[in-house]
């Protein structure tokens, strides 16, 4: 198509370069625009070329509105930190299109439904030590139950909730702590340690469980157990008294024991097999022929209920008592006579 001027000289110039384009020429070198109105005069719209950006302006010579910049980024509303490029996308809160009470608001809250992952060693929450520094001194939290209840960088504040840290932190203070663990705090106290480093379990309060096992499941304390309760390797060392129930309402078929069995008892030193310790006591299966109730076999080891000789004992005192005063009579009778 022929050249159709529009204007002045060398600017205004509507014309076609090839048999596809159509070229609309500027006055200057280094911006040009193309704007619409509508019949009434209002301002439609203005596409805009700087040089090196292009796009729609607000209104006439306005503002940007869409800015494209040639070769990298577009950006809108005439921003200059706002923009999508061709590997990323830089806004401050992103927003889900099918329900906006979801969004990403990564310098303050992000509101989301699920947080999921695609493979089993992905989908967690990173800490700070490799791009911040040494976390072995600070709080790390993992969560807490509001924003009204989070820590600062070394003190737990008021906070409830969980975190991971090293010893090093003010507020640890556990007996049995050895280096890194996981705490849970409530009102800024760390009220439970999970020791990673050596295991250990340590608590500022009670620790309730139904039984509690040593790594040798053979040994062990199970409180509610009405068999074997307690089994321990090495000495049972109490700091009180052993009670045992021994009321008459727990007990039937009563009936007073034999204490001349005690005489067939044989009391015995020995060295342990298993510590070479140097003891002294009774032998289980010589107790089992004479009074086979005090003897329980425990996996196929017997022990023997050495509280419940103390019956026995009794009644053989109480025989001997009885000796002892038919020869003091007979005594009594013969310096009489």
């Amino acid at each position: 198509m022929a050249a159709i001027r529009i204007g002045g000289a060398g600017y205004g110039l509507l014309s076609s370069d090839n048999s596809r384009n159509l070229k609309w020429q500027g006055s200057t070198s280094t911006d040009v625009g193309f704007t619409s109105y509508t019949a009434n005069g209002n301002h439609g719209w203005q596409m805009y070329s700087s040089g090196t950006a292009y796009g729609f302006l607000s209104y006439n010579w306005g503002a940007w509105d869409i800015r494209k910049i040639k070769g990298g980024a577009l950006y809108l509303s005439n921003s200059t930190v706002n923009y999508l490029d061709g590997s990323s996308i830089v806004y401050p809160i992103y927003y889900d299109s099918a329900n906006t009470a979801y969004y990403g608001d990564f310098a303050s809250y992000t509101y989301g439904k699920y947080y999921g992952r695609i493979a089993h060693n992905e989908g967690f929450q990173v800490g700070g030590y490799n791009n911040i520094g040494s976390s072995h001194a600070t709080s790390n939290p993992i969560h807490t139950i509001g924003s009204s209840y989070m820590p600062a960088v070394t003190t737990l504040s008021n906070m409830y909730g969980v975190g991971y840290t090293g010893i090093s932190s003010t507020f640890i203070n556990f007996t049995g702590q050895s280096d890194w663990g996981f705490y849970v705090a409530a009102d800024g106290d760390a009220r439970v340690w999970l020791d990673g480093s050596s295991g250990n379990i340590c608590t500022a309060a009670n620790v309730y469980a139904a039984a509690y096992y040593d790594t040798n499941t053979a040994y062990y304390l199970d409180p509610a157990n009405t068999g074997t309760s307690l089994n321990v390797a090495g000495t049972g060392v109490f700091g009180g008294d052993v009670i045992a129930y021994s009321d008459k309402k727990l007990k039937t078929n009563i009936k007073t024991l034999d204490g001349s069995k005690v005489y067939k008892m044989r009391g015995v030193s020995f060295d342990r097999i298993d510590t070479g310790k140097h003891s002294s006591g009774v032998i289980a299966q010589e107790i089992q022929k004479i009074a086979p109730e005090l003897v329980k076999d425990n996996s196929g080891t017997l022990a023997v209920a050495y509280g419940n000789l103390t019956g026995y004992l009794i009644e053989a005192v109480k025989e001997l008592k009885k000796e002892i005063d038919t020869l003091k009579k007979e005594i009594d009778t013969l310096k009489n006579n």
